[in-house]
């Protein structure tokens, strides 16, 4: 069986913490037993800056696949102490502080809530105990926050190691529109009904995106099976496709109707623009997670853009658009 000090990538325990659990629930008919070599801790990065959004950079240390998962190892897996430098194209260079998520207002947690896609309790607070890093506005010293077109370089040293990564804010490109129809499984008289978004692309290849959507108001999740799009096959033209209603992982719907939507239900799409180091970083990760259970899956391997390093370093083009199911 696998070795107990076997280290796996885990980013926030909203993400990666699903594929911390592949290994243990990927099974045959057959038992089999393996004794993997011991893994040494890799230093993880997620990070994110988007226009009008200071960046927020969570560093964590990867876990062994059989540690205790809870509060308490969420807290002892990050990385502080660390360095950590975002930099524009030559004219801005800020050091990010070390941050308790709890301790910032609460209009800021929930701005930076939605941007990493956690969830706040019902007091506004995180889920978790949440250091990163980040910037605080102060009156009279530099700031930084996002602006479509530029590019943003990460360096981080911690525990002896250097990370870097670079990315681009891409220009945001909105929704044309959001409808709905009857589900073509349920049909016309079901109280469910399929949610469809219109969208002119660009001519020129390489765009990608990434969706979420929340319901009523609630948190922002992404779909179950694929969040992400790229224009490969639909450069330049004007598309119409369906878009899954966005879960928790930890939501037990399943099926056709969890990807539904209620008539009368009020409906926002967050539609981020993307690199394409993002969309094979996220693409990857959710064909991991979708493999779960199957023996014939192959490994999990998953795309990224940190040197010396795992995770994501990612700028988002980020619009909204909002929509109510008719009843």
């Amino acid at each position: 069986m696998l070795n107990k000090n076997s280290h796996f990538l885990r980013l926030h325990p909203l993400h990666l913490l699903y594929l911390l659990l592949l290994v243990a629930l990927t099974s045959c008919e057959r038992p089999a037993d393996l004794d993997l070599p011991a893994g040494s801790p890799q230093l993880v990065v997620e990070g994110y800056i988007e226009p009008g959004l200071p960046p927020i950079v969570l560093l964590t240390e990867s876990q062994p696949v059989f540690a205790p998962f809870d509060a308490a190892a969420v807290a002892a897996a990050h990385v502080g102490g660390a360095r950590v430098v975002v930099s524009t194209a030559g004219d801005t260079s800020v050091v990010l502080r070390e941050i308790n998520a709890d301790s910032l207002p609460v209009a800021i947690r929930q701005a930076l809530a939605q941007q990493a896609g956690l969830v706040l309790d019902s007091a506004g607070r995180f889920a978790v105990p949440l250091r990163f890093y980040s910037v605080v506005p102060v009156s009279g010293q530099p700031g930084l926050v996002g602006r479509p077109g530029r590019t943003y370089r990460l360096h981080v040293q911690a525990r002896g190691q250097t990370l870097t990564a670079v990315t681009s804010i891409p220009t945001p490109v909105p929704l044309d529109s959001l409808y709905f129809r009857p589900s073509a499984l349920l049909g016309a008289g079901d109280s469910l009904v399929q949610l469809f978004y219109r969208f002119r692309d660009s001519d020129t290849l390489g765009n990608a995106t990434r969706y979420f959507t929340s319901v009523n108001g609630g948190p922002f999740h992404p779909p179950r099976l694929t969040s992400v799009f790229t224009d490969e096959f639909v450069n330049g033209r004007t598309v119409d496709f369906a878009l899954d209603r966005g879960r928790s992982r930890l939501d037990p719907a399943t099926g056709a109707r969890a990807t539904l939507f209620r008539r009368g239900d009020t409906v926002t799409v967050r539609w981020s623009a993307i690199d394409q180091p993002q969309y094979r970083f996220w693409l990857s990760y959710e064909n991991a997670l979708n493999s779960n259970g199957s023996p014939l899956a192959s490994p999990a391997t998953l795309s990224s853009n940190i040197r010396g390093g795992l995770g994501i370093w990612g700028g988002l083009g980020t619009t909204y658009k909002t929509v109510v199911a008719p009843r």
